[in-house]
């Protein structure tokens, strides 16, 4: 990977010494966004602090970390360009400088960083009437009073893997076994010493900074850490993934989608390294979005087969830092893309197998992912290129026939049973 002092583009933000001393002197968070030159609505930003009073941080100590900022990259923060595999280190006390800026709207503009740089402005969140979008800014402002008052030890490791995934026959060929497979209740972010994924979009972060309220927008939420990459990261390619070391959880927020709320200030129990970085580890993984409701024939196809299968499998390569953990996951693409879970849980299977990583699947209690566990039982001893090899006959049956509702076939079996019923 290339080291990031090569000629890079830089994410430079910038405060006058104007808004410094305007901040200096402000004596609240409005107050201060209003001497800095914000001049949209702050409704949002006014209901979160009435609402919850204790997470608001002064603008002395955003202040602090954004010298922190400085003093870590004074020339400024260099991107992760695609198609570029590079390694980034920042203290976590210059990434919360980081949030500092999104805060204050002092970051340069999107456009005119690269071409597929995700948007990066706060304005619309801060005016935003919408409960579920006040339940991200209570996290956000939530992990900018922690920070400040206390600069988060250790650093953030973001990774940007490019890597050509394997063929279709190298897929049939592998001989690796499928690995122990576990369905489990609970949280991906709770699976500690497993790498953690996100359900990103190709743009890390998604609609975090706007509407967006679902898993990955979410976790950025509650791990604002994590928003390095929607600052730092320009869009994923095919070929591509982010893998994020150190990002902790500073808040709670219950429920999903429209319902989510902000619940308070968190302890993260994650174990830690000697200088305190979080033993933490997400990859930052994009599926292919089938939001036209693409059927079961469509997206075995063995073009997107390869695709997805080829995401997931640069995303599980195994890092240096904590080798073949298992893989924490779920219903990847399976929301507002579409996707079929039956599928792409044995995608990432294959995909984790690989590697020699076990799967951990966290359903959220979707009825539409079927008897995974029971599959991965009658599964046992099967190898990777086995699997493979069914799913292609599987896709083979399917051409130029009805396919069924739901997550079935048309003949009323489930995925799973014509992947058997393709091995008999």
């Amino acid at each position: 990977m290339r080291d990031v002092d090569d000629p890079v583009t830089l994410l430079r933000p910038y405060l006058s010494r104007a808004d410094r001393a305007a901040l200096r002197g402000a004596p609240d968070l409005p107050t201060a966004l209003v001497a800095r030159g914000h001049d949209g609505p702050l409704h949002g930003l006014r209901h979160v602090l009435a609402a919850h009073p204790e997470v608001a941080p002064s603008p002395a100590d955003l202040l602090a970390r954004i010298d922190d900022l400085d003093r870590a990259f004074p020339g400024g923060v260099p991107l992760l360009l695609p198609g570029a595999p590079a390694t980034l280190d920042l203290p976590r006390a210059a990434v919360a400088g980081l949030g500092a800026h999104l805060l204050l709207g002092s970051l340069p503009p999107h456009e005119a960083l690269h071409p597929e740089q995700p948007f990066n402005r706060l304005d619309p969140a801060l005016a935003d009437r919408l409960p579920s979008t006040q339940a991200k800014l209570a996290a956000w402002l939530c992990w900018l009073r922690q920070a400040g008052r206390a600069p988060p030890p250790g650093r953030l490791r973001i990774l940007r893997r490019c890597q050509a995934p394997p063929t279709a026959a190298q897929w049939a060929a592998c001989e690796a076994p499928l690995t122990p497979l576990l369905v489990l209740p609970g949280s991906i972010e709770d699976a500690q010493g497993c790498l953690q994924v996100d359900f990103a979009n190709r743009f890390p972060g998604g609609g975090v900074l706007g509407r967006g309220n679902v898993q990955e927008e979410l976790r950025f939420s509650v791990s604002p850490e994590l928003l390095a990459t929607t600052l730092l990261c320009p869009a994923l390619r095919d070929d591509e993934a982010l893998v994020v070391h150190g990002a902790a959880r500073f808040s709670t927020i219950q429920g999903y989608g429209g319902g989510a709320r902000f619940a308070g200030a968190f302890a993260d129990p994650t174990p830690t390294r000697p200088d305190g970085s979080p033993r933490v580890e997400v990859v930052v993984l994009d599926a292919l979005p089938f939001c036209d409701g693409g059927d079961l024939r469509r997206q075995i196809h063995l073009s997107h087969r390869l695709r997805e299968a080829g995401k997931a499998w640069v995303g599980f390569l195994p890092s240096p830092e904590e080798g073949a953990t298992p893989v924490a996951t779920g219903n990847w693409g399976g929301g507002v893309f579409g996707g079929h879970l039956p599928l792409k849980a044995l995608i990432q299977w294959m995909a984790a197998s690989w590697h020699g990583r076990p799967l951990r699947y966290h359903p959220f209690g979707d009825p539409r992912l079927g008897d995974l566990e029971g599959f991965a039982a009658a599964a046992r001893g099967w190898t990777v290129g086995r699997l493979w090899a069914a799913l292609e006959r599987v896709a083979e049956g399917l051409q130029g026939r009805p396919v069924g509702q739901g997550c079935g076939l048309s003949d009323g079996r489930s995925l799973y049973e014509a992947v058997r019923d393709a091995l008999c």
